[in-house]
Order: structure tokens, then C-alpha cells, then sequence
């Protein structure tokens, strides 16, 4: 959660930071971006963990057929990315987003054994759930604010995604055991800022959806 609450705060910041920007610069014929750049962002930024995170979340204070605590812990990785641009003309730019982004889940399962007399008892075994994407895509943004300091964009995209997904489910606590490939195809439309700190290094920020995360965050150069 700190994770979103900072970059919502972030976005917030740079959107007051435009408004004052647009304000003192409506006469200015300077421009952040023009025809020919060439900019690269770096990002991170939050996911959603989904049904399965919360389903081992959901586990909790209950124990497996073993009579031990499930101890569920989950982690999402990314999306961590960068983006490529270039600008065909002063509001117009083309480019490449790649991002990656894992989530995992574990927690102590149990599995049912016998002895060698026959009796049945459980033991712990670990289940698992990971599924980790990457995304390669073809952008298109329209810089429609491009001031000075600051700009405002509205991006479309559509491309490759690889991946896979893992469910191990020792003894069915979820109900769910299987292994997979992802949709083969990635598609995002967002809405992003970048703030200008120099004329070649900003600040930017975005929020869309799907491709990449609800809310991402990083730092522009500019050639």
C-alpha cells in the first residue's frame, strides 16, 4: 500500500505543480518536447495482487490438515519498465514499452502419506502460486499539454506478452493445481505527466490500464 500511496502523492504533486506551470507559461512559446526527440522512461509502479494473492492472503490464521498455521506471504514485483519515444512532431511520439511484473504466493500446505503399516497421516508441503509477465508493445502518445516544464500525454499501445502461470496445491486447500502459458497479446491506454526538473531529466508519472500497472512512477531523459 505505501507503494500506491506514493505515487498517487506524486501524481498529485506534479498535477498542482502543471496547473501553476500552465498558468505562467500560456504566453510562452517554449516547449517541453518537439520534433526529433528522443526520450527514455524509466518506471516502477503498482499491480493489483488479483484473485489468487488474495485467496493465500485469505488463509491466514487458519492451519492445514497437518495442524499447522498455513503462514501465507505473498510479494508483487513491478511492473518495473522502460519506455523508448520518439517524436514524430511536436505533439505526436512513437516508441517501445517493455515492462516485467511477478507475483508470488506460498504458504504450508499439507499432503496426505501412510506408513508402512498402512496408517494415513499429513505432513506440511509447501504450495505455490508465481506468474511473472513481460510485456514488449507498441506506443502511441499524444502530448496534448506541452509546455515548457510540463506535458501531459494520452498513450494507446499493443503488443507481445510472455509469461507463465504456476498454481502447486498439495493437498487442494485452494482447489486449484495447474501450469500455463498467458494470453500471448498486451494492450494498455493511459494517461501520464512528465514534470521537467532541467530541460533534459523529469519527472513522470501514469495511470492506466492493463499492459503495466494502475499507477506508475520514474524519472525522463531526454536526448
Amino acid at each position: 500500500m505505501k507503494k500506491i500511496f506514493t505515487l498517487t502523492a506524486l501524481f498529485i504533486a506534479i498535477t498542482f505543480i502543471a496547473k501553476a506551470q500552465i498558468s505562467t507559461e500560456q504566453n510562452d512559446e517554449g516547449k517541453a518536447l518537439y520534433e526529433n526527440d528522443v526520450l527514455f522512461d524509466v518506471y516502477y509502479g503498482y499491480a493489483i495482487p488479483g484473485v489468487f494473492l488474495a485467496s493465500i492472503n485469505a488463509l491466514e490464521g487458519g492451519t492445514n490438515y497437518a495442524g499447522n498455521p498455513y503462514s501465507p506471504k505473498t510479494s508483487v514485483l513491478g511492473p518495473v519498465g522502460l519506455r523508448v519515444q520518439y517524436m514524430v512532431s511536436n505533439s505526436f511520439g512513437i516508441g517501445i514499452d517493455a515492462n516485467y511484473e511477478q507475483k508470488t504466493g506460498t504458504w504450508q500446505g499439507s499432503e496426505y502419506q501412510t506408513d508402512e503399516n498402512g496408517n494415513g497421516y499429513y505432513v506440511d508441503s509447501e504450495g505455490k502460486y508465481q506468474v511473472t509477465k513481460l510485456k514488449v508493445m507498441i506506443r502511441g502518445s499524444w502530448e496534448f499539454v506541452n509546455t515548457e516544464r510540463f506535458n501531459m500525454n494520452w498513450a494507446n499501445s499493443i503488443g507481445y506478452k510472455a509469461g507463465k502461470r504456476t498454481f502447486i496445491d498439495p493437498e487442494d486447500d485452494l482447489g486449484l493445481s495447474f501450469s500455463s502459458g498467458l494470453v500471448p497479446v498486451a494492450i494498455r491506454s493511459a494517461l501520464g505527466a512528465r514534470f521537467f526538473l532541467t530541460p533534459n531529466i523529469a519527472l513522470n508519472t501514469e495511470i492506466g490500464i492493463f499492459g503495466g500497472g494502475l499507477l506508475v512512477g520514474g524519472l525522463t531523459y531526454k536526448l
